[in-house]
């Protein structure tokens, strides 16, 4: 998940999800693009062109790319609180605690304290 928007501006935010799976040959339907968009609060973005959401609202359309893409282990996030109001940083949590419960690696940059102090990470600092 890149701190660039990384989608078609000129696409609905299902079709960029539906584009994203099938480009990486993984079977999908809609309900299960749907289930993800409703668990952050943006079910009805579905059919509203990328150009036309908030950041914060591009910013939750990446994070159910990473939700929606099952068959990756490792998931490098950079920044992904950026733009998120107080709601979707809690949900982007929940996420990111569900990737550690399936034993996903998570390799995540954030200038957010409160953040990786929130799930409780082991972390190597950078400088």
């Amino acid at each position: 998940m890149s701190d660039k928007e990384c989608l078609y501006s000129h696409l609905t935010v299902i079709e960029n999800l539906s584009l994203f799976l099938s480009m990486r040959k993984m079977n999908h339907d809609n309900s299960e693009i749907e289930n993800k968009l409703e668990h952050l609060s943006i079910l009805d973005k579905k059919n509203i062109i990328i150009d036309h959401l908030s950041s914060g609202q591009i910013q939750k359309v990446k994070i159910a790319r990473v939700m929606l893409n099952k068959n990756c282990n490792l998931c490098i996030l950079d920044e992904p609180e950026a733009n998120l109001d107080g709601e979707g940083l809690k949900k982007l949590i929940h996420c990111i605690k569900g990737w550690k419960d399936e034993m996903k690696i998570i390799l995540l940059a954030t200038h957010n304290e409160e953040l990786y102090k929130t799930l409780n990470p082991e972390f190597y600092n950078l400088d």
